[in-house]
C-alpha cells in the first residue's frame, strides 16, 4: 500500500526567503562553465519544452511546432490548426537529429514533459483535439483538453510508438509530472472534471475546482496498465506541476487551496489562499535505482590509432544494439554511432580522422550494460 508522508506548505514570504539564500549560497559557490551551446537545426516556428541525456550521451527533446516546420533534412507539417508536438532525438557530436516523430490532431497537441530509460522514450502532455494521432495509435478526447502519457521505442536512427495512455475528465487536465524507474512510469497532475479515466481506473473530484493525481503505470513492452492511482486536493482549485522521484518516494509539486487533503494528513494554513506545496509518497513497489549498470568487457584495436580503431564487442544477451560515444578530455562527445549486435558478438570501427591528438574516453552502452575505456590518439 502507498502512503503519503509528510505536507509542506509554503507562503509566499517563505517561498522568497528561500529564493534569496539560494542566490546568496550560489555568489559563494564556484562559477559554473558553458560548455555547448547551439542553435537546433529547426527552421520554421517550434519550440523545446523538455530534455533529457541517454546513458550514451545522446539528447532527447520534445515540444511543440506549427505549420511546415524542417529538422535537419526532415520536413514535418502539423495537421493541426494551432500545434501539434514533436519528439526527437538529437547527436551532440555532430549537431544533427538521429530522427523526429510528430503526433497530433485537427486541433492542438503539446508535450511538456520527457523521461529516458535505456531505449524506452516517455512523453507527456496535453491535447486540445478531438482525437490524437501518434503514429498507428489514436486517442479520444473526453472533454476539453486532456493529457497523456506515451512510449516510444528508440531503435537508433529510428524511432516508433509503441502505447498511448489517455488521461482525461470532461473539463481540463493537465499532466505536470513525468518520471520512469525500471518498468514503472509514474505520472502526476490535475483533472477539473468530476471524474478523471485514467487507463482503467477512475477517480472522483471531491472539490470544487482541480484536483490532484498521482498514478504509477506498468509498461509491459507494447502496451502500459495502471498500477495504482491516488488523488488528493481540497474543496477549490489545486495543481501539480513536478513530480521526482528518489528512493522509494515519490516528491510532487504544485499548488494548493486549503484545507487539502492528501490521504490522512493535509495542508492546513494559512487558510482561504492558494500556497504553493510539496508532498511525498511511499511507494513499496519503487525500488532504490542501481547504481552504474551491468559491467561489460570490450576490446580496441590498434590502441594507440590515428585514423580509426575497431571495437570488439562480446554477446550481450538481451541487448539489441549498441551506442559508441567517443568523448573528448573535457567529457565532450566528438562522436557518436549506433551498432547493432549480433549473438555471437559484433565489431565496429570508430573513426578518428580530424581530431586533435590526445587522449579521450569511448563509451559503450548496450541495454543494461555499460563500460568506458581509454582511447589514445596519435
Amino acid at each position: 500500500m502507498k502512503t503519503i508522508d509528510r505536507i509542506t506548505g509554503w507562503g509566499w514570504d517563505c517561498a522568497l526567503l528561500l529564493v534569496l539564500l539560494g542566490a546568496g549560497l550560489t555568489a559563494q559557490a564556484q562559477v559554473p562553465t558553458w560548455q555547448m551551446a547551439a542553435a537546433l537545426d529547426i527552421v520554421g516556428p517550434a519550440n523545446v519544452q523538455a530534455t533529457a541525456y541517454d546513458a550514451a550521451g545522446n539528447v532527447y527533446v520534445v515540444g511543440q511546432f506549427f505549420g511546415t516546420v524542417r529538422f535537419d533534412s526532415v520536413t514535418l507539417t502539423s495537421t493541426a490548426r494551432n500545434t501539434d508536438m514533436f519528439v526527437a532525438k538529437w547527436n551532440p557530436a555532430n549537431g544533427t537529429f538521429w530522427w523526429v516523430q510528430q503526433a497530433g490532431g485537427v486541433e492542438s497537441a503539446y508535450a511538456t514533459s520527457l523521461a529516458v530509460s535505456g531505449t524506452s522514450v516517455y512523453v507527456a502532455g496535453s491535447f486540445a483535439t478531438p482525437t490524437m494521432q501518434l503514429g498507428n495509435l489514436t486517442l479520444t478526447n473526453a472533454g476539453v483538453s486532456d493529457s497523456y502519457v506515451a512510449k516510444l521505442t528508440d531503435a537508433g536512427s529510428t524511432a516508433a510508438f509503441e502505447w498511448a495512455l489517455g488521461v482525461g475528465s470532461s473539463a481540463n487536465d493537465n499532466l505536470g509530472g513525468l518520471a520512469v524507474r525500471g518498468t514503472g512510469v509514474y505520472v502526476a497532475g490535475d483533472f477539473s472534471g468530476p471524474t478523471a479515466t485514467l487507463g482503467s481506473r477512475t477517480l472522483g473530484n471531491g472539490g470544487l475546482g482541480a484536483e490532484l493525481f498521482v498514478a504509477r503505470l506498468e509498461d509491459a513492452g507494447t502496451s502500459a496498465s495502471v498500477t495504482w492511482a491516488e488523488r488528493a486536493g481540497g474543496v477549490s482549485a489545486d495543481y501539480l506541476y513536478c513530480l521526482t522521484l528518489h528512493d522509494n518516494t515519490a516528491l510532487v509539486g504544485g499548488f494548493v487551496t486549503p484545507l487539502a487533503a492528501f490521504g490522512s494528513v493535509a495542508v492546513v494554513a494559512p487558510l482561504g489562499a492558494t500556497v504553493p506545496f510539496l508532498a511525498t509518497l511511499t511507494d513499496p513497489l519503487l525500488t532504490p535505482a542501481r547504481a552504474g549498470g551491468l559491467p561489460l568487457a570490450f576490446s580496441l584495436s590498434p590502441n594507440p590509432a590515428r585514423a580509426a580503431t575497431t571495437v570488439h564487442l562480446p554477446a550481450l544477451p538481451g541487448a539489441s544494439h549498441a551506442t559508441l560515444t567517443l568523448l573528448d578530455a573535457l567529457g565532450r562527445p566528438v562522436r557518436c554511432q549506433q551498432l547493432a549486435l549480433l549473438a555471437a558478438g559484433s565489431t565496429a570501427q570508430v573513426l578518428l580522422a580530424g581530431l586533435a591528438p590526445g587522449l579521450y574516453q569511448l563509451r559503450v552502452v548496450a541495454g543494461a550494460y555499460r563500460a568506458s575505456r581509454a582511447v589514445v590518439v596519435e
